[in-house]
């Protein structure tokens, strides 16, 4: 039988989940007040517990399982609610319980076995307080009955709360009848029109607390094996529950397993009607967004992880669901009678009995779903039976079926009504066809329609990546078109929003890349070019036309924007070149392309002549131009400048939503630049990976992109379209850009950078060890790069046990080896090596110390040559050759390399010796073919002859490893050995190779 583990509440621990009977399992669910529509946030723990129920029932079956959902259908608000209505309150419960219930079958939610309400369970209410007041744990007080907390020497276990401080800790004012401030109420009069009983303390009702004790008992008797609920009830409600019940009983029984979902937040802010983000399920239904997707961004999230409602989360699920879909429904002909009555695939079983790991287990089901790719029909079969038991129907008859399943709001009048079911039916059919922009502008209408709308806090904030032409104006950068295809597929899959490929026609290679133009998923490729020239018309300009055949859906142009440019550089009139921007622009648009201005020198121009470059703007955006792109050419803008004109072309009529941002670093302003053009309103911003462009650069995405979806108030109030995935990502393509380009990445690049969470201070070191956030403003992996807490003279033992189990080494506090670690690295630095940036061979440093570094191989000797010679063009050329010769597993092996290239040109001893050590390494050669040298560093320490060299070098491995070794010597060859010795041996250590025998 599986074995499912389960966190306790109460022990909090995660246990082995043993049922007092396997052959009644029996869990209860703490359900919702029935006074409205349930929110968002009275969801997730529906929908949390069904997949338990179906865990338990596929383990136990379902016969022996029996799962409880209560109903509170006694409340003040449902008093308050039947008062301001005139309707009676078993109408209005009635009403909302068959909303409930509609509602949570939307998200694929099971009915509980039973669902009781309250108001069913009084007599059984009043016997359990009568009970308790008999036992000495209750009293009767002015008409009410409480609970005294201090006559339960457990109260506030469950919620880890001390009873001393609880009281010690009450703000509010206590009611004259309270024998203590925490004492909760469990009967209380009723007057007037509200509901009651009658009891032997009066006509009243009962409090919150005590009607779950009542039908948990009634149901289940006094013993049960899970209890669970939203974290917000574990205290006071479910602290209370406990409370009452084990005083019942005289035993600290109850529930033996307490399980609590985490809050929910929307768009990164908790739940509030005053934030305008506080809607219910219904609400999210009538806009289109299916209940199946609802459900999935639910258990993306671990239950007892906080989880964010985000618009791009409900997207993301969409799209995913509905390419499960059609990978089960292509190979699969009847999906339902298909998978009927099937076991699920056990990988998702162990993924749930793991503690309900729902983000697994999806990871899981999208596993499943990359090998149906290739045409498996058992791979789609398990993706169907897979789908089917996390609660998603896997056939298209799942997919589109919102409003016909849920009805349309009933205070809409029959005109809407037919409206919104022919366009939800218009939607169905885009979205069959893989048309998805159109099928969300299709369910924005429907949504708009309904009577009840509700609108997400975020603003989509789109990204225009122009490395492919920017980039290549860098000094030394010169793309292949192989190299700008990979570098287009990469940003497409980073998720944005445009990929610009360059300016066909400009020259060979981009010419030779949009022949051959990448197929983008995701970013709308763009061609760049500039207006049509003058003294001719813009069909006739043979410039254009090159741009608008590449046939890309979008085009950008620059055109001038200042005066001077327009009348020095184009030598032409101002007028001219308004008519050669309005003109070009009502050509693209008559193309059906998307038509992007980039306004060059705009605000330089803006400054100069700012009615001209106003008119500029405006020629193009009133001649069907989507974005207008503000460009700071010089880069001799400043943030508040950009910040105050930005606001003034938006209040010249040009709307932030079509307006965006383009900046070059020539104060360093970049970045700081582009925030304050999109905080003036302005919605698109162009940079580049790396922040390549000509001169200083321009503004680096690589830095913006975690800035945007990391740092408020951006964060808050944006969306874009990288994922969390893609924004772990960006340390891998930054990187990927500096190999395409063959130079040393930055070590001190913003959030990415090798140095970007190095922490070499003791003071530092010793408070990261700690807590990383007294020194770090974002978690290393949120962008995929790892903290360092280098090794050096500054070091202490604290910070020295870190970076060992960040090694996967374990030391234990005080052991003599450490200190002497750290002697022998204090030494060594005295003699020349530095640690600090050369982490690996601190690693084997300290394994040597440790008894814990493998002897894979021997060198015996090795040998390097210099010749300096003429060829026979007599040229005079030099050559390196080197001899390496290694023992491993008793035998000898000969190594000889020279220095030459692929090209035939020599790349100096270093090199040699490099590839002769890595040629033939016998039994560990696979494990090193993927192995490169990324950087050589050569610094001379001392002075005059007695100097000594140290050579830091870098390696690289395809997993996208990066590492440091340092050697030192007065000979470089030596040094160089040295550090390309521990490069290898640290790459079998994390390979975890064994020593050949």
């Amino acid at each position: 039988m599986t074995e499912i583990k389960l966190y306790n509440t109460k022990t909090r621990k995660k246990e082995l989940f043993t049922p007092l009977d396997a052959n009644d399992v029996r869990m209860y669910v703490c359900g919702p007040t029935v006074y409205d529509r349930a929110h968002i946030g009275n969801a997730r723990p529906v929908v949390v517990f069904d997949v338990l129920y179906r865990l338990l029932r596929h383990v136990y079956e379902a016969e022996h399982v029996t799962y409880a959902r209560n109903f509170t259908d006694v409340d003040d608000k449902i008093n308050a609610k039947a008062a301001q209505t005139g309707r009676s309150i078993r109408e209005i419960t009635d009403e909302t319980i068959g909303w409930f219930l509609e509602d949570m079958g939307a998200l694929g939610a099971l009915e509980p076995d039973k669902a009781p309400r309250a108001t069913e369970f009084i007599a059984e209410m009043v016997d359990m307080i009568a009970e308790l007041i008999t036992s000495g744990h209750a009293y009767e007080a002015e008409g009410h009955v409480l609970f005294d907390v201090t006559s339960y020497e457990k109260y506030g276990s469950l919620s880890g709360r001390s009873i001393d401080d609880m009281i010690a800790g009450a703000r509010v004012e206590v009611a004259p009848y309270k024998r203590n401030p925490m004492d909760f109420v469990m009967w209380k009069p009723s007057v007037g029109d509200q509901p009651g009983w009658k009891s032997p303390w009066g006509y009243g009702r009962p409090g919150w607390h005590i009607e779950c004790s009542a039908m948990t008992k009634a149901i289940f008797g006094e013993r049960f094996d899970i209890h669970g609920g939203g974290l917000d009830l574990a205290f006071p409600h479910h602290e209370n529950e406990k409370a009452q019940s084990c005083c019942t009983t005289g035993e600290d029984s109850f529930a033996q397993v307490w399980m609590h979902n985490e809050m929910l937040q929307v768009e990164g802010k908790k739940m509030s009607k005053s934030l305008g983000n506080f809607f219910s399920v219904r609400e999210l239904l009538y806009q289109g967004v299916p209940g199946d997707v609802i459900r999935f961004v639910f258990l993306s999230t671990h239950y007892r992880k906080p989880m964010d409602w985000t618009e791009k989360k409900a997207k993301e699920a969409e799209a995913t669901l509905l390419g499960w879909r059609a990978l089960v429904n292509s190979q699969i002909e009847d999906v339902s009678t298909d998978i009927e009555g099937k076991v699920p695939p056990p990988e998702i079983i162990c993924a749930l009995a793991d503690n309900l790991n729902t983000s697994l287990a999806l990871k899981n089901v999208n596993d499943f779903a990359k090998r149906a790719k290739n045409g498996s029909v058992g791979e789609a079969r398990a993706l169907a039976e897979a789908m089917a038991f996390l609660g998603f129907d896997p056939s298209w008859a799942g997919a589109f079926s919102e409003l016909p399943r849920i009805g349309v709001p009933s205070n809409c009048d029959p005109n809407t009504i037919v409206i919104v079911e022919d366009l939800l039916t218009q939607r169905n059919e885009a979205r069959k066809k893989g048309n998805f922009k159109r099928a969300d502008a299709l369910r924005d209408g429907f949504a708009a329609r309904v009577c009840r709308n509700v609108t997400m806090t975020k603003q989509h904030l789109s990204l225009f990546d122009t490395t492919l032409r920017d980039g290549q104006q860098t000094q030394g950068v010169d793309f292949t078109a192989e190299d700008k295809t990979r570098i287009a597929l990469a940003l497409d899959t980073l998720g944005l929003d445009y990929v610009e490929g360059g300016w066909p026609g400009a020259n060979p290679t981009d010419s030779d890349f949009f022949d051959n133009a990448p197929a983008l998923k995701t970013a709308t490729f763009t061609a760049f070019g500039m207006t049509k020239r003058a003294g001719r018309s813009a069909e006739n300009d043979d410039v254009l036309a090159a741009v608008l055949n590449a046939n890309t859906p979008a085009v950008c142009l620059v055109g001038k924007t200042h005066d001077f440019h327009v009348t020095t550089a184009l030598g032409i009139s101002l007028p001219e070149n308004l008519a050669n921007i309005a003109q070009s622009f009502a050509h693209i648009s008559a193309q059906n392309r998307e038509p992007l201005f980039d306004a060059e020198h705009f605000f330089d121009g803006y400054k100069a002549n700012p009615d001209y470059a106003l008119e500029c703007l405006h020629a193009a955006y009133d001649n069907h131009a989507n974005w207008v792109v503000l460009c700071d050419t010089n880069g001799g803008t400043l943030p508040h400048e950009i910040h105050e004109i930005t606001k003034a072309v938006i209040a010249s009529g040009i709307p932030g939503e079509h307006l965006g941002i383009h900046t070059h670093d020539d104060t360093g302003h970049a970045i700081a630049n582009s925030l304050a053009a999109v905080m003036a309103g302005a919605r698109q911003i162009q940079g580049t990976l790396n922040g390549l462009g000509e001169r200083c650069g321009n503004a680096n995405l690589i830095s913006l992109i975690p800035t945007l979806m990391l740092k408020d108030p951006s964060a808050s109030q944006f969306e874009i379209g990288v994922t969390e995935d893609g924004l772990q990502s960006l340390t891998k393509l930054s990187r990927m850009l500096d190999d395409i380009l063959n130079r040393v990445p930055n070590k001190t690049t913003p959030y990415v950078g090798a140095s970007a969470f190095a922490h070499k201070a003791g003071l530092h070191a010793s408070a990261i060890v700690k807590d990383p956030s007294t020194y770090e403003h974002v978690e290393p992996d949120t962008v995929g790069n790892e903290r360092v807490i280098p090794m050096s003279n500054q070091a202490g033992q604290s910070n020295l046990r870190r970076r060992l189990e960040d090694a996967g080494i374990a030391v234990e506090k005080g052991d003599q080896r450490l200190a002497n670690i750290l002697n022998e690295v204090k030494a060594r630095e005295d003699r020349g090596y530095a640690y600090d940036t050369a982490q690996a061979s601190f690693e084997l440093i300290a394994r040597r110390e440790l008894g814990l570094l493998p002897e894979f191989f021997e060198v015996k000797r090795y040998r390097v040559t210099v010749e300096r010679r003429r060829n026979k063009r007599n040229e005079a050329v030099t050559l390196s050759e080197a001899v390496v010769a290694v023992k491993i597993a008793g035998q000898k092996v000969l190594s000889v390399s020279d220095s030459l290239d692929l090209n035939g040109k020599d790349s100096g001893p270093v090199n040699a010796l490099s590839k002769a050590l890595s040629k033939d390494l016998g039994p560990y050669q696979a494990c090193i073919d993927d192995m490169k040298l990324v950087d050589f560093r050569v610094r001379i320490t001392g002075g005059g002859t007695a100097a000594v060299t140290r050579v830091i070098i870098d390696s690289e491995d395809g997993q996208g490893r990066r590492w440091s070794t340092v050697g030192v010597s007065a000979n470089i060859v030596d040094a160089s050995f040295e550090a390309l010795l521990d490069a290898i041996i640290w790459k079998l250590i994390r390979d975890d190779q064994k020593v050949a025998q």
